[in-house]
């Protein structure tokens, strides 16, 4: 059986600040798209996350679990960060991409 991720209570108001910089990243950042709607859906969903996180309501979509993973991205590639805020952000979004691209959300807890 796979191990279950997990997002550490004290890591959310890292990740909460990540998904609330997602609000003023211009949607060329994302760079190309087949659908540019999914820029805004995403944008949407950052904004929903916060409270979805700090309730621990973890049943998250796939919409959820990419606007993590980009907004950990955007942190870690554009703002400055601390060295250990930067391996947790890093370590976060390569754990979301690995979710994404599993298709198995069902191993975040």
């Amino acid at each position: 059986m796979a191990s279950q991720f997990q997002i550490r209570t004290k890591d959310i108001p890292l990740l909460v600040r990540a998904l609330q910089s997602l609000e003023t990243v211009p949607d060329t950042w994302f760079g190309s798209v087949d659908d540019p709607s999914l820029i805004s859906e995403m944008k949407n969903a950052a904004r929903a996350l916060p409270v979805k996180l700090r309730l621990k309501t973890l049943q998250l979509s796939s919409l959820d679990v990419l606007a993590l993973q980009q907004a950990c991205c955007y942190q870690c590639l554009e703002c400055k960060l601390s060295r250990q805020d930067y391996k947790l952000l890093e370590d976060y979004s390569n754990q979301f991409a690995a979710l994404l691209a599993s298709g198995n959300l069902g191993m975040l807890q």
